[in-house]
């Protein structure tokens, strides 16, 4: 079973680990700068053998500061580089983002995998980037959570692997999404460019030494910095193999569990070890001269061959194609040439590719609702893609591009009561020109009949085109979500659930907040949230007031007693209460968050049954924790 907890708190810990290898590295490079300046500038005109010039406690100061300046600013220029997130990496690699109505038959392979995993797996679709000049197979993702995560894929990967081997990549990748990988490997990225800025420096120094030679022409009273130049340059080279260690002891093992979560996920152990095969029989090096810098994001070694084994990124290639083919013989395999876009669909098609829409995914029982979250299952996986499968073509269009997007969030909110719809269609003429108007007409018609079920997949389908609106149009949109959520004056599951995953998908996109800071460590400071969220949801999924009593007994016994807690009147847990206690629950750490998803879990299915509207509820809740939780009926 994937503890998705547990890869969280884990993951933070091994932040606690880079920072140990990241002070051992910098204060091995303070040593080596000193003693190439003190070499340079204190060794001359002493006796031969003499060894006072290797101590100068001034010098060492000064040579300490400037190491940790530079190292300090150089990690700062890169962390602000990359404050952008995944999307930062992926333009830095050369990458271009991916339309979301492409018809390029590989592209829209990659897209269709991605999104199906993004809806089996409860996180918001990531934007996805193509490396167009990348002929290698890699792929990487990158970001600082999942609502600001990317995936990259070269050309190579998408034309080379099949669809199976593709899943198999795309299910990697997903797990280092979901394992809490993504902000670590920023953050390595990013301190360690401040070690590789000595040699920088170096650089500068000895351009600018080796054009003033007219000081030491005749020998006499040369100018030092050529050497202070070339000697930094040296220690900046020192610098890269600390560079190198750290990631390697960062990041190998972190690929071993990788490989094996995409064949827990996908069901399917040929598919990885035939895209790993087909790395052998080809090669997934990267001509991006930024490569160096991201080398530790990749699937598959980005840089070739290491003359050091000690120094690289991966893990040995056979290694970890045994790891999942214990048969293994050695024999790597060649990709077949191309097909056409029409062969590729025949071939699909005769193969099984396309399979009709399951009727309902395997129902979950109440007592493992929490072994599903931040996992891949590939019964999800399959049930996501019957399901998109089966969507009505102009809702499936108008998800992938900007304006449908934004009208088919509306529509969905549309009333059946034509009281409410003629105040919902009054507020969208008062919000909204009207050519979004006429579009949500066009799309509620479309909808009609639509699987309550697809609701939720439908808006996570459409953040990608959702995040490329403008500010303004986004202030607007949500505004307008609100008005046509409380037109009947009240709000039930569905209008609670999308906003909440709208604005916590949507937000680290124009607001810059990637809400996974961690203020809290403990349950006891949020306490009076948590009393607050576990009455409101105990009022959301049951009824009679027998059943609300009980489901919010049940929350607060799974929290370990009732520690003081009452339940609160309907009046006292409104959406305004609501939605402070969830920015401030959102602000705790991994196993904090774990108890009380766990109570919300019970207290929602108190009754032992898990129906449509309490499934989006508890996915609207995992959503504001950055908590992924899949499709739940």
């Amino acid at each position: 079973m994937v503890d998705f907890f547990g890869h969280q708190d884990r993951a933070r810990r091994q932040t606690g680990k880079l920072v140990f290898y990241f002070a051992v590295a910098i204060g091995l490079t303070i040593c080596l700068v000193y003693l190439a300046v003190a070499a340079i500038l204190l060794h001359r005109g002493r006796e031969p053998g003499s060894l006072e010039w290797l101590w100068n406690s001034e010098l060492f100061m000064w040579a300490s500061a400037g190491t940790l300046a530079v190292v300090f600013l150089g990690s700062l220029f890169k962390i602000i580089e990359l404050s952008a997130g995944g999307k930062a990496i992926a333009e830095m690699l050369g990458g271009r983002p991916v339309s979301q109505n492409t018809s390029d038959p590989d592209e829209r392979k990659l897209l269709n995998v991605i999104e199906e995993m993004a809806i089996a797996s409860g996180v918001p679709v990531p934007d996805v980037y193509l490396m167009d000049h990348e002929n290698g197979i890699n792929a990487f993702a990158a970001g600082t959570t999942v609502n600001d995560a990317v995936i990259g894929v070269t050309r190579g990967c998408v034309r080379q692997l099949d669809r199976a081997e593709l899943q198999g990549v795309m299910a990697h990748e997903f797990s280092h999404i979901l394992n809490g990988d993504m902000k670590l490997n920023l953050r390595l990225t990013g301190w360690i460019h401040g070690l590789l800025c000595i040699a920088i420096i170096g650089r500068v120094l000895l351009h600018f030494g080796g054009s003033s030679r007219s000081s030491n022409r005749e020998g006499k009273g040369g100018n030092p910095l050529p050497i202070i130049g070339l000697a930094l340059m040296v220690v900046g080279g020192i610098g890269m193999l600390f560079a190198k260690l750290i990631k390697a002891a960062v990041s190998r093992q972190r690929e071993f569990l990788a490989d094996a979560s995409a064949v827990q996920f996908t069901r399917n152990p040929d598919g990885i070890s035939g895209a790993l095969k087909k790395i052998g029989g080809l090669y997934s090096k990267l001509d991006s001269p930024k490569a160096e810098e991201a080398s530790h994001l990749f699937f598959g070694n980005g840089l070739g061959s290491s003359f050091m084994q000690a120094f690289a990124t991966h893990p040995p290639l056979e290694e970890r194609i045994r790891r999942i083919d214990p048969k293994f013989a050695g024999e790597f395999s060649e990709s077949p040439a191309p097909t056409s876009a029409i062969e590729s669909q025949l071939v699909a098609a005769l193969a099984g590719d396309v399979r009709p829409a399951p009727s309902a995914p395997p129902p979950v029982p109440k007592a493992r609702v929490m072994e599903q979250i931040g996992r891949l299952d590939s019964a999800n996986i399959d049930y996501a893609r019957g399901l998109v499968e089966g969507l009505p073509t102009r809702i499936v269009q108008a998800a992938h591009e900007p304006f449908g997007a934004v009208a088919l969030c509306y529509s969905l909110l549309l009333s059946s009561d034509p009281d409410t719809r003629r105040k919902q269609t009054r507020i969208l003429q008062s919000s909204e020109n009207a050519a979004i108007v006429m579009e949500v007409d066009a799309l509620t018609r479309s909808a009609v009949g639509l699987d309550e079920r697809a609701r939720i997949p439908l808006i996570e389908m459409s953040v990608p085109a959702l995040r490329q609106i403008a500010s303004s149009q986004y202030a607007t949109f949500i505004r307008t979500i609100r008005g046509l959520s409380e037109a009947d004056r009240q709000i039930d599951l569905f209008e609670f659930s999308l906003e909440k995953i709208l604005r916590r998908h949507l937000e680290p996109a124009f607001t810059g907040q990637s809400g996974d800071a961690v203020h809290y460590h403990s349950l006891e400071p949020l306490l009076r949230d948590v009393n607050v969220l576990l009455s409101a949801l105990a009022y959301l999924s049951h009824d009679e007031d027998a059943e609300v009593r009980n489901a919010y007994s049940t929350g607060v016994a799974a929290l370990g007693g009732s520690r003081g807690m009452n339940q609160l009147s309907l009046n006292d847990c409104g959406l305004a209460a609501v939605d402070q206690a969830m920015d401030r629950v959102a602000l705790a750490d991994a196993r904090t968050k774990e108890r009380i998803v766990t109570a919300c879990v019970e207290a929602v299915t108190a009754d032992g049954e898990i129906r449509a509207g309490e499934g989006e509820l508890l996915r609207a809740v995992c959503a504001v924790l950055n908590v992924p939780c899949p499709p739940l009926i």
